[in-house]
């Protein structure tokens, strides 16, 4: 971890200490100030419903949550297939298990109030990851 991670990981844990939360998630678009594929950091500011978004303050007005969760038929199948041909029978229903592991795809909506603009955020988000997100608006 470089110099500036490890520094920005302390503030993060002082922050939380004194009662701040914040998150960081993947940002996918939305928003036009930040640029898709990058990380987005979401603290708490001490006023209700005003968060920090990369150190700017906004006014959370929105939040949804999207569930999309995918298996992976192809990978089910491949699975099965190796896993027959090594083992047989239990070898198939073990491979075939391995390989439709779930891949999540839920995002999360944030819908700010932008020097007086309302905007929205997609952003990458497990259903844990956005009841942190949840608690911190």
């Amino acid at each position: 971890m470089g110099f500036w991670a490890e520094v920005k990981e302390q503030f993060l844990k002082e922050l939380e200490q004194a009662g701040y939360k914040s998150i960081t998630l993947k940002y996918l678009g939305g928003f036009n100030s930040l640029k898709v594929g990058k990380s987005v950091t979401i603290k708490q500011t001490g006023k209700p419903h005003h968060i920090k978004l990369n150190n700017k303050e906004v006014k959370a007005v929105g939040l949804e949550w999207q569930k999309d969760i995918k298996r992976s038929l192809g990978k089910c199948v491949g699975g099965a297939i190796i896993g027959g041909a090594l083992t047989g029978g239990l070898g198939a229903l073990a491979g075939g298990a391995i390989g439709a592991r779930r891949k999540d795809d839920s995002t999360a909506v944030l819908t700010i109030m932008n020097e007086g603009q309302e905007e929205y955020l997609l952003l990458e988000c497990s259903q844990k990851q956005f009841k942190q997100l949840s608690e911190i608006i």
